[in-house]
């Protein structure tokens, strides 16, 4: 059983053509946690009246990480009462097993609504896997029964995620996985490139915009932090689930479009550069940082300038205060990942890259810069 989380905020004009592609699915073992943040375009509304299958949860605009978890912790506590279970899907493994399994608490949830009150009693079905999916995505028909082929429990399952540009589904790749930077900066991999270009192999990092991930690691790792809110969250919990020695893989043969386009403004900016610095401070050892102190340094003054010539300034300032307030929240949280990170820095460090490339974003000064940062990249790798 598969519990499908969509997360949406003022996304209306998204979720027909979602829902649609996922009830047209070859697989018919899953379950669909619809959870509206706050919006206010009547999107909550839209999906009681037209999709009875549906749950739907109106929340509060708490983010990405927060929506999420809403929709995780639904997932779990309608399925706890017949864990651990044997996975009804099939058998066929693909992956090499690791991880362990530890006890998970699931709060209590209210504001939660079906219009079909027979589903109540369906929910309780067991859910062994969740799948994070975007609600402006189209689910290729084959794409679920083929994850659930290849998933196991201690495996992340990434599908292919293919552009769709103005209506039209492509075969250009949206991502392949989430590129990671060795200074904390994550984009869209192999964006662009044609479909044919992707094979299954393990990659370092998944995208949030859709996964499949087991409730044995979910139980392991915990839930998004929600102090991200959004941008990076789904780095930062991908990144801690390879701190716990869980793998994650790229399936090309399932796919999913996404009606994607590269975005530049004030809050992306804001939260993108909050997240990266939180994500360094939470998730790697003193030695690392020492280490990349030097190049990070001149890094950040590179990106003052920028926000200085973007009128953006004061955001990245803002970064900075708000990163101090966020320490002692997440010091519980530091100690406890690099306990795992002190042991698995060196296995990980294979996933990080020292490449700098956004998307859409043509700049000739990139050129020498990555230059730079592939030459100290190479220098460190060797102490990590």
């Amino acid at each position: 059983m598969i519990s499908i989380v969509i997360v949406g905020y003022n996304s209306r004009q998204d979720l027909k053509d979602c829902f649609d592609s996922l009830f047209t699915s070859s697989y018919k073992r899953f379950k669909i946690i619809y959870v509206d943040n706050g919006s206010s375009d009547g999107s909550y509304q839209f999906v009681k009246d037209n999709y009875s299958k549906v749950i739907a949860i109106k929340n509060k605009n708490t983010g990405y990480a927060g929506g999420n978890n809403v929709g995780i912790k639904y997932a779990l506590k309608h399925n706890m009462s017949k864990y651990p279970y044997r996975s009804s899907l099939p058998a066929r493994r693909s992956f090499n097993e690791v991880g362990s399994r530890t006890n998970f608490s699931i709060p209590r949830l209210s504001a939660v609504h079906s219009k079909n009150k027979t589903d109540k009693a369906n929910t309780r079905a067991e859910s062994h896997y969740v799948f994070i999916l975007n609600p402006d995505t189209i689910v290729d028909k084959d794409c679920l029964k083929i994850l659930a082929q290849k998933a196991d429990r201690q495996t992340i399952v990434q599908p292919l995620i293919l552009l769709n540009i103005k209506g039209k589904n492509t075969r250009q790749i949206n991502t392949t996985g989430s590129y990671l930077n060795f200074l904390g900066f994550s984009y869209c991999n192999n964006y662009r490139l044609d479909q044919n270009t992707a094979k299954e192999v393990e990659i370092g990092l998944s995208s949030g915009a859709a996964v499949l991930i087991a409730v044995d690691i979910i139980k392991k790792i915990g839930l998004l932090d929600e102090n991200f809110f959004m941008y990076h969250e789904d780095v930062d919990w991908f990144y801690r689930a390879r701190l716990n020695g869980f793998k994650i893989w790229l399936v090309p043969s399932a796919i999913v479009y996404h009606n994607y386009s590269f975005s530049k403004n004030k809050n992306k900016f804001f939260y993108s550069e909050r997240n990266r610095l939180l994500f360094l401070y939470k998730n790697f050892t003193l030695k690392y940082l020492a280490l990349i102190f030097p190049i990070f340094l001149i890094n950040e003054l590179l990106i003052i300038l920028y926000s200085a010539l973007n009128g953006w300034f004061l955001l990245k300032i803002k970064s900075y205060l708000s990163i101090l307030k966020l320490l002692k929240q997440e010091g519980r949280g530091r100690r406890r990942n690099l306990i795992l990170a002190k042991s698995m820095e060196k296995q990980n460090k294979q996933f990080i890259g020292s490449k700098i490339s956004f998307s859409e974003v043509k700049n000739p000064l990139f050129l020498p810069y990555n230059l730079l940062l592939k030459l100290y990249f190479k220098i460190i790798y060797l102490l990590i």
